[in-house]
């Protein structure tokens, strides 16, 4: 900035939120889960509608995400009440073969305020071949890419994601050639075992696959557009330090192994690899920017664990010079978490970034 050039303004007057938020089996009380039995009951289910209907009356956001959709066009018509008239899918639920009313995959959705468009995210070609898998290996549930103009903000890419999940079974890695374990009791104990560890070493493989796919796409729109502000949002299924996540924030490791020199002392002008860095919203709202400890957003009985994020691109960044805005605020929503019954809302906080544009 030169001398005398007027400081930058923060406009909080024009900010915008963006949240998102896994709503733990979004199905209609026709449609069951894991088994025929695993349903929510009429009652339940009109308690889930009231509480979405309210959780977003209070977001009060330009744009949400959301996380294990079933019912569509049930999810449609609550957002629409909420204010919300625009929502978009990139695929269709996956149900049972052996019973089309127990779903096995739910979709992930985007609503907004504002018109949206929305494609299916694929992982950029060479991706998976570069880590070893074969070349058409996907994501297993596919992310949308949403573009949405925002006011004062103009094109903001959101990509709502929910990675694979680190739950598995024994029929996630069966031995080649047997579907069932031998007779014998030590034989079957092992070749469940074995079957196990393979289950859960394929279902990590898959998940950072999509957090490295994820950010190379990412990338790719941050190369088009440095200013637009981009960002990766949902259910990631891991921890602030797990491999999924170094795997989309990956500048630290390459600031720790030298990588981003000082521009002062290398004489360099740019750091260009922060041109690229995706950074958790919540360290850079201003009540934790000095702090990584983050509240639980998923609830397993007594047990909470943090998995849910929201990442933004450097068009977000504090220090950046131009750039879009900043993270103005971030809340985690877990009220709900007091209630004894997950499925009358969520096993999941709500995450809400609010950004602000910069003059």
């Amino acid at each position: 900035m030169s001398a005398g050039a007027p400081l930058p303004t923060l406009r909080l007057d024009q900010a915008q939120r963006i949240g998102t938020l896994n709503l733990y089996h979004w199905a209609t009380p026709d449609i069951g889960w894991y088994g025929p039995d695993s349903r929510h009951t009429p009652e339940g289910w009109a308690a889930k509608v009231a509480w979405l209907g309210d959780t977003l009356s209070a977001m009060d956001a330009a744009v949400v995400g959301f996380q294990e959709v079933v019912s569509i066009e049930a999810l449609r018509d609550v957002a629409a009440a909420a204010g919300y008239p625009y929502l978009e899918t990139v695929a269709e639920p996956h149900f049972s073969a052996e019973n089309e009313k127990v779903y096995n995959r739910p979709v992930q959705a985007v609503a907004a305020k504002y018109p949206i468009r929305a494609s299916r995210a694929k992982p950029p070609e060479g991706v998976a071949g570069a880590l070893g898998l074969s070349h058409d290996r996907d994501f297993r549930r596919a992310p949308v890419e949403a573009h949405i103009e925002l006011p004062a903000f103009g094109d903001v890419v959101v990509f709502c994601a929910h990675l694979k999940s680190p739950g598995v079974g024994v029929g996630d890695a069966l031995i080649a050639g047997r579907s069932s374990p031998p007779d014998a009791p030590e034989a079957a104990a092992r070749w469940t075992l074995e079957a196990l560890s393979r289950a859960h070493a394929a279902a990590s493989i898959q998940r950072v696959f999509e957090a490295s796919a994820l950010f190379h796409l990412a990338a790719e729109r941050m190369a088009e557009a440095p200013e637009r502000p981009v960002l990766i949002m949902g259910d990631l299924n891991d921890e602030p330090d797990s491999p999924a996540l170094s795997a989309l924030t990956a500048y630290r490791p390459f600031e720790r192994d030298g990588g981003a020199d000082d521009p002062e002392e290398s004489g360099a002008e740019v750091d260009y690899a922060a041109q690229f860095r995706m950074i958790d919203a919540q360290r850079l709202a201003p009540r934790s920017l000095w702090s990584d400890e983050r509240r639980p957003t998923h609830r397993a009985g007594a047990r909470g664990n943090a998995i849910d994020f929201i990442l933004v691109s450097p068009a977000l960044h504090p220090w950046v010079a131009a750039k879009a805005g900043v993270v103005a605020d971030f809340a985690v929503l877990d009220r709900w978490f007091r209630r004894a019954d997950p499925a009358a809302a969520s096993d999941h906080a709500g995450l809400l970034a609010t950004i602000a544009p910069i003059n």
